[in-house]
């Protein structure tokens, strides 16, 4: 999954990020059909923080 990064976004969301990264963990479940785990981080070793609806609580 690509970091929360507005300036490097693959989806090129820019500064208003539209979820589209938080959107592609449900492509990527869907597609594989088998994924017996999934573990994740909220925010991983990298210098950015996603914006607060990027990961509900």
């Amino acid at each position: 999954m690509p970091p929360p990064d507005p300036m490097h976004c693959p989806f090129e969301c820019g500064e208003r990020c539209n979820l589209r990264c938080a959107k592609y963990v449900d492509y990527v479940l869907e597609k594989e059909g088998d994924v017996a785990a999934v573990v994740s981080e909220t925010v991983r070793s990298t210098p950015y923080l996603p914006p607060p609806e990027y990961w509900p609580m």
